[in-house]
């Protein structure tokens, strides 16, 4: 996520790093944008029904946002099925990976 580079972040560092950059260390010249993703959330303060969400492009939506402000520490967000399209390949889904809330 943005600058976010260790498995933990605040809430303001999630939300002022929202867009999700794919970087794959030794391509240097390898492009890939995502196309879409999963988020789950673990937080006992937020229903079940609002704990995963799908956010359409590389950004974080507006309703994830507003569910991620309500997180403390020790919640987690799990970001599932990211889907990337690179410039000359198909599109392809990348493993998930967890931010703990600090």
């Amino acid at each position: 996520m943005g600058n976010i580079t260790t498995g933990s972040a605040t809430v303001p560092e999630v939300i002022a790093n929202r867009s999700i950059i794919i970087f794959i260390p030794g391509y240097k010249d390898l492009h890939c944008v995502a196309i879409d993703f999963e988020l789950d959330l673990v937080a006992d303060q937020i229903p079940d029904w609002q704990k995963i969400t799908r956010n359409q492009g590389a950004s974080l939506t507006p309703e994830s946002i507003a569910l991620i402000r309500h997180l403390r520490a020790g919640n987690k967000i799990t970001f599932n099925e990211i889907r990337v399209k690179c410039r000359n390949c198909r599109i392809r889904t990348l493993p998930p990976f967890t931010l703990t809330i600090k």
